[in-house]
């Protein structure tokens, strides 16, 4: 067809995005809708499976009303959070709300997993720092927590399987977000049927794997009427959200650093093999892979609460308060005056700890609102400036020749500045802020036949939006900060937050 358009869907963690572009990469549309959450008990989050297919429909109609010709759109895939599934029974009805990622109530059934199994056999199956929030952990509290329900589970599918199973009745998974479970051996690129009849699961219950882009079938005629997509459309395999951000914004080649910045950060290397060093489980590094036309590999760190600590100083300090004025105000305060430890949830990159907190570090009685948040911004940018140190301590892997940032909040110069200086090296920001939803069109144009391989899809990315080079002064006194101050925090207070979850935990 002439001027084919494509339809990207990102159910993230707070919010659901569409975007719609044409094969040149245009832009035609985009569409968001919160991402609704549920909160059965305190510390409990849940994603209802009904509410996220309402909402993915309600974005996809908004953005279809933005087109002059919707039947332009050819193809549609979807991208997702990754640990987050909702299990269905054979007719395809959930038969419980999906977990989410970054839900710890999973905290026995992992240390089950690893009484039974071991931690060293986790890892060199999955390639994996095991971890409570992974897949198959969920997925033994669902069957030790709904009895009734178990038994009649017939898939497990992550939240874009179950999207595309709805569009498409086909219920597959693809590798990224297979490489999210605990149980898909990342050396043997197969799923691990011997550890799953261990822990007492069926061979088959996780769904088919497919590479990112391949072709599901065309959409349902219940999911047209429902999404308002033309009965045409072909749905395509899609993928882990920051890995087909990271396709999308062209950073899955050697050399360059993804820092994918959303309500939790990853930052991303490409590397040749999977990585099977004893040390990489204790550094709170994860590593996959995708397939797409050809196989990419990659390592990953990261930051559980990036984005949501921004929101949570928002919502309880500055509920009032317009973003723009609260980054103007950050923009004249004091460099380093507050440092801030954003482990919110936990930590993660180098060092995984469930009990770590958050922290102000340097209060005065003259500290002002907007001192707490310019000490927000610097404290996430040296988080991943220390995930990065992490990353850089394994074997075939050298400090990137280019650094790319992709989401939101790329949008604020403040932070963008602040991100360079923590680096101490130049960084380029996206063409584009919604990256997973572009390469999720793209992997929908893939599937459809409109891009031919990788490359011809790769040829839709504009150049970089903008290079930020760090200042050399703010360089120099943030690697003091970094180096002195903020490298020994964490473990200075670690004590001290073990202690105080020792004195508080129900």
């Amino acid at each position: 067809m002439k001027n084919p358009a494509l339809v990207g869907v990102d159910v993230g963690t707070t919010r659901t995005k569409c975007l719609i572009i044409d094969a040149a990469g245009k832009i035609l549309a985009l569409a968001s809708a919160p991402t609704v959450e549920f909160h059965p008990r305190p510390d409990w989050t849940d994603y209802d499976g009904e509410a996220i297919w309402r909402c993915v429909c309600e974005t996809i109609r908004s953005a279809m009303g933005q087109l002059e010709d919707p039947y332009r759109v050819q193809a549609i895939a979807v991208a997702s959070v990754a640990e987050s599934a909702v299990p269905v029974d054979r007719s395809g009805e959930p038969l419980d709300r999906a977990i989410a990622w970054f839900d710890l109530r999973t905290a026995g059934e992992f240390a089950w997993l690893a009484e039974q199994i071991g931690t060293d056999r986790l890892f060199s199956v999955s390639g994996l720092n095991p971890d409570t929030i992974f897949g198959l952990c969920k997925l033994l509290w669902f069957k030790k927590n709904r009895p009734e329900a178990f038994p009649k589970l017939w898939r497990w599918l992550n939240i874009a399987d179950y999207v595309a199973f709805r569009l498409s009745g086909v219920a597959v998974t693809d590798y990224s977000l297979a490489s999210r479970t605990l149980a898909f051996n990342l050396f043997d690129y197969r799923w691990e049927t011997a550890l799953l009849r261990e822990v007492g699961l069926s061979e088959d219950i996780f769904a088919e794997l497919s590479p990112s882009g391949s072709l599901l079938g065309e959409i349902s005629a219940e999911a047209a009427k429902a999404s308002g997509l033309p009965k045409h459309t072909r749905v395509g395999v899609g993928g882990h959200d920051h890995i087909v951000g990271a396709f999308g914004a062209g950073t899955l080649r050697p050399g360059v650093l993804l820092d994918s910045l959303g309500t939790s950060e990853a930052l991303l290397f490409s590397v040749e093999q999977p990585v099977r060093d004893s040390r990489f489980p204790s550094a709170g590094l994860a590593q996959g892979v995708i397939e797409i036309r050809s196989r990419h590999f990659y390592l990953t760190g990261g930051i559980y609460t990036s984005g949501a600590a921004i929101e949570w100083f928002r919502h309880s300090l500055a509920a009032e308060v317009e973003y723009s004025i609260l980054v103007n105000g950050a923009e004249k305060e004091q460099r380093g005056a507050v440092c801030f430890i954003p482990h919110l949830r936990r930590s993660l990159t180098p060092v995984p700890d469930v009990k770590a907190r958050g922290a102000f570090l340097g209060l005065t009685a003259a500290t002002s609102r907007a001192a707490l948040f310019r000490g927000i911004l610097e404290g996430l940018a040296f988080e991943a400036r220390s995930a990065l140190d992490g990353m850089l301590a394994f074997p075939n892997t050298t400090y990137p020749s280019e650094i790319r940032l992709i989401g939101g909040n790329t949008a604020n110069a403040l932070f963008m500045r602040l991100k360079a200086a923590a680096f101490g090296r130049p960084i380029d920001l996206a063409p584009i802020t919604e990256c997973t939803s572009f390469g999720a069109a793209l992997l929908a144009g893939l599937a459809a036949g409109i891009f031919a391989t990788e490359d011809e899809a790769q040829k839709a990315i504009g150049p970089i939006h903008e290079r930020i080079a760090p200042d050399p002064e703010d360089a120099d006194f943030y690697e003091k900060l970094y180096q002195e101050i903020y490298r020994h925090i964490y473990s200075a207070l670690r004590p001290l937050n073990h202690r105080l979850h020792e004195l508080t935990a129900p």
